[in-house]
């Protein structure tokens, strides 16, 4: 399985993907900005994107979205993590541009029903995941109706128990 790790920093998720950052002091495999595109890769050429606690930091998400759809082949998966809209993790960080929302990846499924069309990729929404603090262990019991009752949660009960962050794994259709 040929691994592409977006942002990847210091450490790569996986020892045998292809690593890149912005960063000159990052251990990427190719240094760039991933804002820009298109990206020096093939179409078609990875099965996997791993997009952790990047997503949030850049200014041209729907690019980024559109080049992802590019370079991964039919049927490869995406995860993207990030900080969620109640989490005190993102407002701690003057780089973070946008906060994450159990919704806000709807739009690319092909059957949306939401009249927004931003861009003709699209992708199947195969799960997402909402996480929470370690120190919140009283609301580990919780984390099931949590997950199970996101917009409620979101709506309601966001600001009262914060998360952490949100995980998305997300299919590309082709």
């Amino acid at each position: 399985m040929k691994t592409l790790e977006l942002g990847c920093g210091l450490n790569k998720v996986k020892k045998d993907s292809v690593g890149v950052d912005i960063s000159t002091l990052s251990n990427a495999d190719l240094i760039m900005d991933i804002d820009k595109s298109p990206w020096p890769f093939d179409a078609e050429m990875f099965d996997e994107i791993l997009c952790l606690h990047v997503f949030e930091h850049l200014n041209n998400r729907l690019s980024v979205i559109e080049e992802m759809h590019r370079v991964l082949k039919p049927g490869g998966r995406v995860i993207i993590a990030g900080p969620h809209f109640s989490s005190v993790t993102f407002w701690n960080d003057i780089t973070h541009r946008f906060p994450f929302s159990w919704r806000m990846f709807d739009f690319l499924e092909p059957e949306a029903e939401i009249d927004k069309q931003y861009t003709c990729v699209k992708f199947r929404i195969i799960s997402r995941t909402i996480t929470f603090y370690s120190q919140q262990k009283i609301l580990f019991p919780m984390t099931w109706f949590f997950n199970r009752f996101p917009k409620l949660w979101e709506k309601f009960f966001g600001f009262v128990f914060p998360a952490r962050q949100i995980e998305f794994v997300l299919e590309a259709v082709k």
